[in-house]
């Protein structure tokens, strides 16, 4: 595996994400100076603002209705309301954001049929993980069903909560058995546990696609010469 920390080569990037623009500059696997961050509607503040607000329009609008309350709060002060640290609905809020999981754990349980990898939730959503990840591990987890009443297991695989030490602990050690080769004496080792796992990210969205930037930029620079 390449060592990219030992490559002196600077590689800018730029992060031109759905709510701002992110500049910085990489060398050595690391930013070499202090990130630039511009709002993606530099015409309109408030326009990039509804574009995040978009996003947690269902956090709102179940906090609503199970509140009563139809204060405009942010998603962020409603976040805050789940935590305790201001007036309000508490379990209202915390509902709110288990419906989002709820809904985010079906698009998901839909993306991963046809990928296998793990699945890494960033950005403004990590924030509210505790609230959000339970719901969406059981979405995934969850049983679908056909019209004749017959159900089944959404998913071929179980999805893993790594976040929490004991999930992965079992995500970590799977189901190793021990297989006969057919025709010979031998036996190979197997894993039999088909298995899937849900993370937040640490080092945030703008961040880690600044490192996808870097690594790409500088393989295909070496393949050029």
């Amino acid at each position: 595996m390449r060592d990219y920390r030992a490559d002196q080569r600077v590689v800018m990037t730029l992060d031109a994400g759905g709510t701002n623009f992110v500049f910085s500059a990489m060398r050595g696997g690391e930013e070499i100076v202090e990130p630039v961050h511009q709002s993606a509607c530099v015409d309109s503040q408030s326009r990039c603002l509804a574009q995040i607000a978009e996003g947690f329009r269902a956090v709102k609008r179940v906090y609503q209705e199970l509140s009563g309350d139809t204060t405009a709060l942010t998603p962020k002060e409603i976040f805050e309301i789940a935590e305790g640290s201001r007036p309000g609905n508490q379990l209202a809020a915390q509902q709110a954001f288990a419906e989002l999981g709820e809904m985010a754990g079906d698009a998901i349980a839909m993306a991963i049929t046809l990928v296998d990898g793990l699945v890494v939730i960033g950005g403004g959503l990590s924030g509210a993980a505790k609230y959000i990840l339970p719901a969406l591990l059981r979405e995934l987890n969850g049983e679908t069903g056909m019209m004749d009443g017959n159900r089944f297991p959404r998913l071929q695989m179980r999805a893993y909560n790594l976040e929490e030490p004991t999930e992965f602990a079992a995500f970590a050690a799977g189901e190793p058995v021990m297989l006969a080769v057919e025709g010979s004496v031998r036996k190979v080792r197997y894993d039999a546990r088909k298995r899937i796992g849900v993370v937040c990210s640490r080092q945030g969205a703008s961040r880690s696609i600044a490192m996808g930037a870097y690594v790409y930029a500088l393989n295909h620079l070496s393949e050029k010469q």
